[in-house]
């Protein structure tokens, strides 16, 4: 019957789109799974170059420390030789 023929095209072509469906779905699962990964990736890759760039740069600031204090050091030892000479005038004057 007519009906029965309609029906059954109505389902073929019902069973066709859903597997068009299933099929674009997966296409697109797949392809948002490898875009995921390579954001992952990248990310990973980022995140180890700033912690390479703050192990150098906390390298650097400890060197520039240690340059501070030995500067703080050598300016102390002049300061104290200055008040030995201005005290060591005073006590011949």
């Amino acid at each position: 019957s007519v009906k029965k023929a309609k029906v059954a095209i109505g389902d073929a072509i019902k069973s066709d789109n859903t597997s068009k469906i299933v099929s674009r779905v997966g296409n697109i699962n797949n392809g948002t799974s490898d875009k995921i990964d390579s954001i992952v990736s990248l990310t990973n890759k980022l995140i180890a170059k700033i912690k390479m760039q703050i192990k150098e740069i906390e390298r650097k600031t400890r060197e520039i420390e240690r340059k501070e204090e030995r500067q703080r050091a050598e300016d102390r030892k002049i300061e104290q030789e200055k008040i030995y000479k201005e005290n060591l005038k005073r006590s011949k004057g």
